[in-house]
């Protein structure tokens, strides 16, 4: 029997994985739902995603999609998402996105050209085995193309730090091709004459995000709900899960533990019979970040709403990491006479966001947003969501977690989950499936 506590996207993946090969098991999930960090909520005809607003596909994964029966649910983006943009000076500019784009516009400065160029036979090496990803571009390149381009980016992806996120749990990829190429850029042009580019799509679906843990969950023959595990002991190598469920204390037999859920969730039953695993569970950050939906009627709009959406750079000293114009890109998320946006503030940058109030909040997004747009009107749909623990940081606490989950897989205990090997949701279905296999 395995036990898999977290009924997130990777325990839902691992379950749907062993019950596809015969495997006994049993999913607890301490809530009344599925879906972890995945969750939806419907406004009218307008869809606000309380966590991922989509998934990054390949080939590989829309045929696992489809093979869960969700072909007919699939949204490919429009074409404006290929169109990102970032504030700068005071103003939102389109991000180039192709070496031609790049050169011709003035987006960045002249040296920074001058340095992408130069990359190609840069040396320096780095101080330390701790590298963060902003030091490494830095050291490849230079501090505009940090400040501009990947500092954004990570506090859009990660709600992180570039000079916290260590850049071989990051972007493990562009440390490797530095490795083996002694650049970044002859690494990507190398690595793309092998063979065809695989392309990545962010893919939707028609009834929101939570389509996915519900349709996996649907297909699950043994999950329990409202089962909130209270510890684990081993005994004759054999553990036994201490849970309780309608407010009855209930245990279950098992040969392998796997651990699905966020690491500090997993430390409060761990603490007693594993104390050092769930102290060291515990330095994992998770940053809190604030989501504040929008709905504009699209004749109230001054500007056009084409792309993606605009990222602000920490320099440029504004109160929000991103806004996503998710209309622009899915436009099944609202109502064709309006514009859906997602704005999202906080993350290791901003702490203290957690702390203001709805209105606080509410206020100075919307002051920003009207101007940026020129909206005459006020919202239709408009929201303020808080996630206190958010994502998990790949920081230099994360080296040691490599040795813990080494450690546990000795004493029959497995992590799948986003604090170890990729948070993202592909991340997390393909460890769940290679973690089916070893099983």
């Amino acid at each position: 029997m395995i036990v898999i506590i977290g009924a997130g996207i990777s325990g839902l993946t691992l379950a749907y994985e062993l019950q596809k090969q015969g495997k006994a098991y049993t999913l607890l999930e301490a809530r009344d739902r599925a879906g972890g960090y995945i969750q939806t909520s419907y406004h009218q005809k307008t869809i606000l995603e309380h966590g991922p607003g989509s998934i990054l596909a390949d080939p590989e994964t829309v045929a696992y999609l489809e093979e869960l029966g969700l072909k007919a649910e699939l949204v490919y983006p429009e074409s404006a998402g290929k169109v990102r943009y970032i504030f700068k000076n005071g103003k939102v500019r389109q991000m180039p996105d192709s070496p031609k784009s790049f050169f011709k516009s003035n987006f960045f400065s002249w040296g920074t050209k001058a340095a992408l160029v130069g990359e190609l036979l840069n040396r320096k090496q780095p101080r330390n085995n701790e590298e963060t990803v902003g030091e490494f571009f830095e050291r490849r390149f230079n501090k505009e193309i940090v400040d501009y381009a990947v500092a954004p980016f990570v506090s859009g992806i990660y709600a992180g730090d570039p000079y916290r996120l260590l850049i071989n749990k990051t972007f493990p990829f562009l440390k490797k091709f530095e490795t083996e190429h002694g650049s970044i850029i002859k690494g990507i042009m190398k690595s793309g004459k092998k063979g065809k580019k695989v392309a990545k799509v962010p893919l939707y679906f028609k009834s929101g995000m939570a389509s996915l843990p519900v349709t996996i969950a649907d297909k699950l023959d043994n999950i329990k709900y409202n089962a909130k595990v209270k510890g684990i002991q081993k005994r004759d190598n054999r553990f036994q899960v201490e849970y309780i469920l309608n407010e009855t204390s209930q245990t279950v037999s098992a040969d392998k533990i796997v651990l699905a859920l966020p690491a500090f969730a997993a430390s409060t039953f761990l603490f007693e019979s594993y104390p050092s695993v769930a102290e060291d569970l515990n330095k994992i950050n998770y940053p809190a970040i604030v989501k504040v939906f929008h709905t504009f009627k699209k004749s109230d709009i001054g500007v056009p709403i084409n792309g993606y959406g605009v990222l602000y750079p920490k320099v440029e000293n504004k109160p929000l990491l991103g806004t996503l114009w998710n209309s622009s890109v899915y436009p099944v998320s609202s109502s064709s006479d309006e514009v859906l946006m997602t704005s999202i503030a906080g993350g290791v940058l901003d702490p203290r966001v957690i702390n203001e109030s709805d209105e606080e909040i509410m206020d100075k997004v919307l002051a920003l947003i009207k101007e940026t747009y020129q909206i005459k009107g006020g919202p239709v749909v408009s929201k303020v969501l808080r996630l206190e623990k958010a994502i998990p940081q790949y920081d230099k606490e994360m080296n040691k977690i490599d040795q813990l989950v080494k450690e546990l897989e000795g004493e029959d205990m497995f992590v799948c989950a986003n604090w170890h090997g990729g948070p993202s949701l592909t991340d997390c279905m393909r460890k769940a499936v290679v973690l089916a296999k070893q099983l």
